[in-house]
C-alpha cells in the first residue's frame, strides 16, 4: 500500500504556455502507471474519466489481466489522509479488464518548447 501514495513528478511551465496534451496509450503487462491519470473505454462507447491506477496490470482470480483503480479524487484524499472520504482504504477501488484501460502519456512533441531550463 505504500506506492497508492506515490505522486508522478510535475512539470514546470511559463503561465502563458500550452500544456502538452495528454493522450490515452494502451496499458500492458510491462508498464508502471501506478498514480497516473487512466481513462477507460466502456462497453457503452462512453469513456470513464477522472480515475487513478492503484495497480499495475495484474491477474484477477480467474488469471484475467486488470486494474484496479480510484476516482481522481479518492486519489488525492488517500494521499493527504491516508484514508478514502469513507474512512477505509480499500472501499474506493474499482477493478477493470486491462484491455480497457488506456494511461494518459504527456506528449510533449506536440507541444511548445518550453523557454525554462
Amino acid at each position: 500500500m505504500d506506492n497508492l501514495v506515490r505522486m508522478p513528478a510535475r512539470d514546470r511551465r511559463p503561465a502563458d504556455a500550452n500544456p502538452p496534451p495528454r493522450i490515452p496509450e494502451p496499458v500492458h503487462d510491462r508498464m508502471e502507471f501506478i498514480g497516473c491519470r487512466v481513462v477507460v473505454a466502456c462497453p457503452n462507447r462512453r469513456w470513464l474519466q477522472d480515475m487513478r491506477a492503484v495497480s499495475n496490470v495484474t491477474a484477477d482470480e480467474r488469471g484475467r489481466p486488470v486494474v484496479h483503480l480510484v476516482p481522481e479524487g479518492e486519489w488525492y484524499l488517500l494521499a493527504l489522509t491516508g484514508s478514502y472520504s469513507d474512512g477505509t482504504i480499500t472501499s474506493k477501488v474499482e477493478t477493470h479488464p486491462a484491455h480497457r484501460v488506456y494511461v494518459e502519456v504527456l506528449h510533449e512533441a506536440f507541444s511548445a518548447a518550453s523557454t525554462l531550463t
